[in-house]
């Protein structure tokens, strides 16, 4: 048998195994599409995530195309002391991995609805109960081994629905409550390394905000040997170019100061915003306030009238 013989039966054999690889692939494609396939899929994330995390994790429904989307229904979390973490009623996202292997993720759109967050953490810990997420895919290696590209990740759309967050903070004694009938935005750049955010648009409606501030049980100053960090580098950065706030209430009592106040917006509206959080600087072109009430309220204490001077 000569080489050309033998590079011929080689090339028929790689075709049969690539067709035969294909064909995997798309059988492996059609399972998933099936209820079969998505009830496996479904147990599969489930049991990863349980197993990984400790604690109890399920999934009503999962859709997947690979390439392009991803859609969870009923998702729900629960912390190490057995309550609810997070709930989410629907969570749809639209990506495009095709540049995954050169660090780049886009995701055009991802939509939230439905969603219920409790946070707490205890007087004397300065973990909060989500903190064994983190904790869980968490490596141990702090220092790369080699030099990477660094990861770019694109957004696009972003629409939140009926979110309800909670949070009871004992170790810096403060209790925090919104509610969101909706959010949307459009963010046109975003850098992960630097925090700086760009939104086309940023539009809110009905955001009802609580906060009640006791006083809590961190220290006041850090230690002289505590360790330092600069965080410089990841202050956040956001700018908009339109922003639209309906419809906002928030209400803020300090229990130390015997302070409430009560601010209503109907509409919060402006061109041209600028938030740089290092330099605690905020600007814009323009600004538009209608229907605005602000009630305040101070407890002062009453001056003894009949004391006496020596």
């Amino acid at each position: 048998m000569n080489l050309a013989s033998v590079s011929k039966q080689i090339g028929k054999w790689l075709l049969r195994i690539i067709i035969a690889l294909l064909l995997l692939l798309l059988l492996a494609i059609v399972f998933i599409q099936t209820q079969t396939g998505k009830n496996f899929v479904k147990k599969q994330a489930v049991n990863y995530l349980q197993k990984k995390l400790g604690t109890r994790v399920a999934i009503d429904a999962i859709e997947v195309d690979w390439l392009t989307r991803l859609k969870l229904t009923g998702v729900y979390i629960e912390d190490r002391e057995k309550k609810l973490l997070a709930s989410i009623g629907l969570l749809e996202t639209r990506y495009d991995v095709s540049n995954i292997f050169d660090n780049k993720l886009s995701i055009a759109e991802i939509t939230l609805d439905n969603i219920q967050l409790n946070l707490n953490r205890k007087k004397n810990n300065p973990d909060f109960n989500f903190q064994f997420i983190a904790n869980a895919f968490t490596t141990g290696d702090t220092e790369p081994t080699t030099a990477s590209k660094p990861f770019n990740l694109t957004l696009g759309k972003l629409h939140i629905g009926n979110l309800q967050f909670i949070m009871n903070d004992a170790y810096a004694g403060g209790e925090y409550a919104v509610r969101v009938k909706s959010f949307k935005t459009f963010i046109s750049y975003f850098d992960m390394a630097t925090m700086q955010i760009r939104a086309s648009y940023l539009y809110t409606d009905s955001i009802n905000t609580s906060i009640n501030l006791m006083g809590g049980t961190q220290p006041t100053a850090p230690t002289a040997s505590a360790p330092t960090t600069d965080t410089s580098s990841f202050a956040l950065q956001f700018t908009a170019d339109t922003v639209q706030l309906a419809n906002s209430n928030i209400v803020l009592h300090n229990n130390q100061t015997a302070l409430h106040v009560n601010t209503q917006v109907q509409q919060l509206a402006g061109k041209k915003i600028i938030y740089q959080q290092q330099q605690l600087h905020a600007a814009a072109a323009s600004l538009l306030l209608s229907g605005h009430r602000t009630a305040i309220q101070i407890k002062s204490t009453p001056i003894n009238t009949n004391a006496t001077t020596v």
